[in-house]
């Protein structure tokens, strides 16, 4: 029964702190505040036309988004998601969240819809009951930093360094442009071929990022791959942000003593859980990962569904 429950617009300033609470339930593997969550979701590239609802019995018991994927050039590709708190699930609450964001990516035209959700039997058939389909795996592994073997970075080869992005504050141009080709190769549904140079600086500023912990793999003092960290000092646990190298420079190693760089710094400030995740049919990253100690805690799935 859902009589008293009231599903109103999302007030990010507002909200954010019980919705961050549902979705780290949700999605251990990411990290999440409600300052990083209220940052995301306020600097939703226009684009998007991004939209939230809470639904509300006292306290938030839910939440739900929806909107254009604003990484992609292919026409018609929307992103939807709910979740409800543990303790009110089965009660219509969820259904009731989604069809409020279906109704909206829907009508701002998408008809190719994507959510990515953990790798739950409930979960899997509350969007298998709405007709999405499974497609891309990723695995979500974790390591403690200060385990992991970092005497690489003592030796590397002639030309090669690792560098802050907190001393690259000047070449974020470069920076990005490593960024944008690697991309254009990431496993997905979809290709993530609209992604802006204004748009990585947001991603770079969010609240959680890390200029300190991310680290560049230079050749020759040129940027040849970049690996994203993200923070949470109150929990002492952080995560691997995107990582990527130049096409011309992969298969040599710069990947793994970029991450070694970040692990070794995210491991001399105190932090003692660290997130990384890989489509699992990314098997160069799912080695590297393997090889600097990383163990798989939990899978996720990318459902899809084609609206005629």
């Amino acid at each position: 029964m859902t009589s008293d429950v009231t599903i109103r617009e999302l007030d990010p300033a507002r909200d954010a702190e019980a919705v961050v609470a549902i979705l780290r339930a949700a999605s251990p593997q990411w990290l999440l505040t409600p300052d990083s969550w209220r940052y995301d979701f306020e600097h939703a590239p226009e684009r998007a036309v991004w939209r939230g609802w809470v639904a509300t019995r006292d306290t938030i018991v839910g939440v739900a988004v929806s909107g254009r994927d604003p990484w992609t050039s292919e026409p018609g590709v929307g992103r939807i998601r709910a979740n409800v708190r543990a303790d009110s699930r089965r009660r219509g609450i969820g259904s009731r969240l989604y069809e409020v964001a279906e109704k909206h990516v829907l009508g701002i035209g998408s008809r190719r819809l994507l959510t990515t959700i953990v790798e739950d039997d409930a979960a899997l058939r509350f969007a298998a009951a709405r007709g999405f389909a499974p497609g891309h795996v990723a695995v979500h592994s974790r390591v403690d930093p200060t385990t992991v073997d970092v005497s690489p970075l003592e030796s590397l080869p002639a030309g090669v360094r690792v560098t802050p992005l907190a001393e690259l504050t000047e070449r974020l141009e470069e920076v990005y442009d490593v960024v944008r080709e690697a991309v254009l190769d990431e496993p997905g549904s979809v290709q993530a071929d609209a992604f802006r140079y204004a748009e990585f600086l947001d991603e770079i500023q969010n609240p959680l990022s890390s200029w300190d912990a991310t680290f560049c793999t230079l050749v020759e003092d040129e940027i040849v791959t970049f690996a994203g960290a993200m923070v949470d000092p109150a929990t002492s646990a952080a995560r691997n942000g995107f990582t990527g190298t130049r096409r011309r420079a992969r298969g040599k190693g710069y990947a793994t003593f970029a991450k070694l760089a970040s692990i070794r710094r995210l491991a001399e400030t105190g932090y003692r859980a660290l997130w990384t995740g890989n489509d699992e049919t990314n098997a160069a990253m799912l080695a590297v990962n393997t090889r600097l100690g990383y163990r798989p805690a939990l899978r996720t799935v990318e459902v899809v569904r084609s609206v005629s």
